[in-house]
């Protein structure tokens, strides 16, 4: 069961990244994936206790907190109740990583300072990528299934989350390199124009677009 403050699913996934990023048709797609597996959604719910879960009856908690990226210098923000002392409330051991207060889990099995409560994602890493998340949020779903009692030889599919790469060689790369210049127009050009800064002209920004980074090579 997953229990989501805002109401629609998605977490910061769907509010705190751009959709030019993260096209929403994926991510609804993607959603409906883990629906049909029988999991249950159940919007416009935040979570104010770990208490009131096991009064439920779950018998394990896997805290899954995206981060705004608004807010890289402050503590993360919780989909369970849009505040930012959530662990504390929760009772949960917190550690200060990169300028982020991020939960304190083991490193091996994702577990939390309390029985049964584990966590993944930006409340462990604070702000990384969708990909580091899922890596996380399976390696935790492994250690959930083994306290819950299985033999604990389930094996998930490693994810691993390179670096973006560069469209240059690597000859290219490793030249020297200084930034164009922009296109130098006068104030009357400016005006008229109606600029207030000067734009490329379209060999400087070809020249430009090849320092972008490709992040769908596969090299």
């Amino acid at each position: 069961t997953v229990f989501e403050a805002l109401p629609k699913a998605g977490g910061y996934m769907r509010v705190g990244i751009p959709e030019y990023a993260l096209p929403r048709q994926i991510l609804d797609a993607e959603i409906e994936n883990v629906a049909k597996l029988g999991v249950e959604f159940k919007l416009g719910t935040a979570v104010n206790s770990l208490s009131s879960l096991k009064e439920l009856g779950f018998d394990a908690t896997l805290l899954a907190l995206g981060a705004n990226q608004g807010v890289r210098r402050s503590n993360i923000i919780a989909a369970f109740s849009g505040a930012t002392d959530v662990f504390k409330k929760f009772g949960l051991a917190v550690e200060n990583i990169n300028g982020s207060n991020v939960l304190k889990v083991d490193d091996d099995t994702l577990s939390t300072s309390q029985e049964g409560v584990f966590a993944c994602g930006d409340a462990v890493n604070g702000p990384t990528s969708v990909i580091h998340a899922v890596a996380s949020g399976k390696k935790a779903a492994a250690s959930i299934d083994k306290y819950l009692g299985s033999d604990g030889k389930w094996v998930y599919e490693s994810i691993v989350a390179h670096e973006p790469i560069s469209r240059d060689t690597f000859l290219e790369r490793i030249l020297p390199k200084s930034k164009p210049l922009s296109v130098e127009y006068d104030i009357k050009q400016a005006k008229e124009r109606n600029e207030e800064t000067a734009g490329y002209s379209r060999e400087v920004a070809a020249a430009e677009g090849k320092r972008c980074w490709r992040c769908d090579l596969e090299e």
